[in-house]
């Protein structure tokens, strides 16, 4: 697919109406157009490419949503023990407040159902409640993925899977940009902290007087990047712009600069540790661990049913 980009000189009307504000720059077409990296603009405004599998959704906005995206593993799935870690780090006040979005980013029907059935038998009251929501993709949203050129000298299977973790980050920030006021980026592999709300919630807090685009709970990865909801469709639409070009927390490291936030802001103790040993992409290694991860004793005091 050859992209087509604002082709010659844009005429008086061409363009529906441009906002400057700092915090809603929003771009509005009359036609639908490609971004620079083939992915169609015209499929990014809309919820429905990610759809509610299992859960109910919250009445209210909530404080924090966080967004788990998981993939298939050869012969391993850490998902369970991701979802305790959260679960036995937080408490069922802070709970109310708060959102964990599930995206199965597969199109394997099999082990979507399989997933699928595994969460709605262990975790069915907080399925009931409110704080867990299981989502799936449509394959739309994967459409250009053939069309990925390599970057960094990667193989063209590193390079796709590269290519579809931005697809997938792109459309978790679009489905969970009006269901609360902040968002945290989590992975399928992680050990939580105790009273990690807690602390994020201290944070927000103590930051509240300080422009940030982006807080870091974690120093791997994107694991624990942290931002306003209202910057999640604008973040979507960078990522979709070059998704196949460059990882995802480096596009974001992009974005942070032009919104003026020049230097990281990482909190001191980690609230997020990386555990898997079994990456996504066949032969990858991912042995690399949170040096300054706040670990203490887990406790387990939530029903799984």
């Amino acid at each position: 697919m050859t992209p087509v980009v604002f082709p010659g000189i844009l005429r008086e009307g061409d363009l529906g109406s441009w906002s400057s504000e700092r915090d809603d720059v929003i771009l509005r077409t009359q036609q639908p157009f490609l971004l620079a990296s083939g992915y169609p603009m015209n499929s990014i405004s809309r919820k429905d490419h990610l759809t509610l599998l299992v859960g109910r959704p919250r009445d209210e906005k909530v404080f924090l949503a966080m967004g788990l995206p998981t993939v298939k593993r050869e012969g391993i799935s850490y998902l369970m023990e991701t979802i305790d870690s959260l679960l036995s780090s937080s408490t069922d006040a802070e709970r109310g407040d708060v959102v964990l979005i599930i995206f199965l980013a597969e199109l394997d029907a099999v082990w979507i159902n399989n997933t699928t059935n595994s969460i709605v038998q262990r975790y069915s009251t907080f399925l009931k409640s409110g704080f867990i929501q299981v989502v799936g993709a449509t394959p739309a949203i994967y459409q250009e993925l053939e069309f990925t050129q390599r970057t960094f000298n990667d193989s063209k299977e590193r390079t796709k899977w590269g290519s579809k973790q931005n697809i997938d980050y792109a459309h978790l920030f679009l489905y969970c940009r009006n269901i609360s006021t902040f968002y945290i980026q989590l992975e399928d592999d992680i050990l939580a902290a105790p009273g990690f709300l807690k602390t994020i919630h201290q944070t927000v807090q103590a930051k509240a007087k300080t422009f940030w685009f982006c807080l870091r709970f974690s120093t791997l990865g994107f694991i624990g990047y942290m931002f306003h909801s209202k910057d999640l469709e604008r973040s979507a639409i960078f990522l979709l712009m070059f998704y196949s070009e460059q990882p995802c927390d480096y596009l974001i490291g992009y974005l942070k600069n032009l919104t003026t936030q020049f230097e990281d802001i990482i909190i001191q103790s980690s609230l997020f540790q990386h555990k898997g040993v079994v990456s996504s992409l066949k032969g990858k290694k991912p042995l690399l661990t949170d040096t300054n991860f706040r670990k203490q004793q887990h406790k387990k005091h939530f029903p799984l049913k």
